[in-house]
């Protein structure tokens, strides 16, 4: 199963990325493309260390998820720290190591820089947990999830730089950079709060609690469906814009 939903992932992320790179002439080069792709997989193995890193702090301060009695915080924080916090900030640093190597020329680039990232963490990401048909169908469903984020973070990013180089004096360029983290980790906290992390879930919580966990999970999934969609929509329509953003060389 895991192998079907790796090749699964591959493929649709493979041709999203692909066309999207398609609607800049001359398109990025192959290892511009490639590149952060491969980087992606390796940002994932090291969240996965900054997330037992972090863990271990807490641990050592005295933080235990099962102590907080309330279901609501307890899946919040397990997301925040174990996935919404490690995950986007090794991700953004990725980001930032494929833009020191490959200069974008323009924010567009920086945009499939970001998607490029979130592609190669969620076909690994994918491979890892694709364990069973029911599991392939929930994550198929948000697919281009850690991608979008990926888009959204480097899109800001290169967008900072850009006003920034303008000298833009109508622009929070500060703000824009708080956005490109800020923004990724609230809405992975929020999804895997009320999804995969969502207490309300779990062995022993009682059947009605668990009923009421299922539906926001089922409501989380449809929203974060239409989201993807909404964002995909607009990264097209920006298309033009963001390409004319371009750097000094």
């Amino acid at each position: 199963m895991a192998i079907i939903q790796f090749v699964l992932s591959s493929i649709i992320l493979g041709i999203i990325y692909f066309k999207m790179q398609k609607r800049e002439t001359p398109s990025i080069g192959k290892a511009q493309a490639v590149v952060p792709v491969i980087l992606g997989v390796v940002s994932l193995v090291v969240s996965v260390a900054l997330t037992i890193l972090i863990a271990i702090g807490l641990s050592k301060l005295g933080y235990d998820k099962n102590n907080i009695s309330n279901l609501a915080l307890h899946s919040i924080l397990s997301s925040f720290f174990a996935a919404g916090l490690p995950e986007e900030i090794v991700k953004c640093l990725f980001i930032l190591l494929c833009i020191k190597i490959f200069k974008p020329k323009n924010v567009y680039e920086y945009l499939l820089t970001g998607f490029g990232v979130g592609m190669g963490f969620t076909i690994f990401e994918e491979f890892l947990y694709g364990s069973n048909l029911i599991a392939i169908v929930i994550r198929i469903v948000v697919v281009t999830f850690h991608s979008l984020l990926g888009s959204i973070m480097a899109s800001y990013i290169g967008k900072a730089k850009y006003y920034k180089l303008n000298k833009a004096e109508n622009k929070n360029i500060t703000m824009l950079y708080v956005k490109a983290l800020l923004i990724p980790i609230l809405i992975h906290t929020i999804y895997d709060a009320t999804n995969v992390k969502n207490a309300g879930l779990e062995e022993g919580v009682p059947e009605n609690v668990q009923e009421i966990a299922v539906l926001i999970a089922l409501v989380t999934m449809l929203l974060a469906f239409i989201l993807q969609i909404v964002i995909h929509v607009k990264i097209r329509k920006d298309t033009e814009k963001l390409i004319e953003m371009k750097f000094e060389q």
